[in-house]
């Protein structure tokens, strides 16, 4: 699908594919889309979760300081794959044993889904088609949504159904890749067949109509350093990886470019770590 909106407008981030669909493309997306990334990690044996120690350096910890003081915490954890990401917070929680929670996933995949219900002590909701989450309105205290915006075609609107079921001063906390994740026009290897990065400026602006105060954004995933240790078997799991890697992204962070056709603008981190506070 992608292929037809090779041209300026959406190649420069301004515009992100997808955003304007109507019902019946949204519709085709998610199918194709639905079980797509559990697929994709079916290939890969190691399923273990490699993002927690980087979730935590870039602020998750700290976010759930800011709210732990609450009673009865309801936390939103909208795409949670076999649940690493899960399980990470409930670690985080069940330090202070005086703190009341309650998490529940949002997930396209039922596979997933169901790993999840039998693993974790957690609700779990089937995501729509056309990304509406049929939730209480202002009823969460944080959404964490770590790698999955991406793969949705209506970002824009699942976004304000996140400000719709947050609390005010409730948190929201995104990790996203921010470039085009390749040539649309050839095959990707690695990628599901609709997966394209989100700009940050593209985040901040629609987080920033919907009435939120953007925190912070920093960067990450500076894949030529990335790649240079995984050849000697170091992975984001270790924190000199993390901090090495957050350095040279914020180094490299003014050569932003979405859709990178070259080797220099290849040398720029790949994601983006976003933190949004609703008004």
């Amino acid at each position: 699908m992608l292929e037809k909106y090779f041209h300026s407008q959406f190649l420069s981030g301004e515009k992100l594919v997808g955003d304007e669909f109507k019902q019946k493309d949204i519709a085709q997306w998610y199918k194709e889309e639905e079980e797509a990334y559990c697929n994709l990690t079916d290939m890969v044996a190691d399923k273990r979760y490699m993002y927690e120690n980087i979730n935590n350096f870039y602020g998750l910890k700290d976010v759930i300081k800011k709210i732990k003081n609450k009673k009865n915490l309801n936390i939103l954890c909208y795409g949670a794959a076999y649940g690493g990401e899960v399980k990470a917070i409930k670690k985080i929680l069940d330090l202070d044993s005086k703190i009341l929670y309650k998490i529940t996933v949002v997930d396209s995949s039922d596979v997933m889904l169901e790993s999840i219900k039998k693993k974790l002590n957690v609700s779990v909701v089937k995501a729509t088609i056309n990304g509406e989450i049929n939730l209480d309105v202002s009823s969460f205290d944080l959404i964490t949504s770590f790698g999955v915006l991406h793969h949705i075609p209506n970002v824009s609107f699942v976004l304000s159904q996140f400000v719709k079921v947050l609390k005010k001063d409730g948190f929201i906390f995104l990790r996203e890749p921010i470039s085009s994740m390749g040539n649309w026009s050839k095959v990707r290897i690695g990628t599901t067949i609709n997966e394209r990065g989100i700009s940050s400026q593209y985040l901040a602006k629609t987080l920033s109509q919907l009435d939120c105060e953007i925190i912070f954004k920093k960067y990450c995933f500076f894949n030529p350093i990335l790649k240079i240790f995984n050849k000697i078997n170091l992975t984001l799991n270790s924190c000199i990886v993390i901090y090495i890697d957050f350095i040279f992204s914020k180094l490299f962070s003014w050569n932003m470019n979405y859709f990178r056709d070259n080797i220099f603008k290849k040398i720029a981190p790949g994601s983006v770590f976003m933190l949004s506070k609703k008004k």
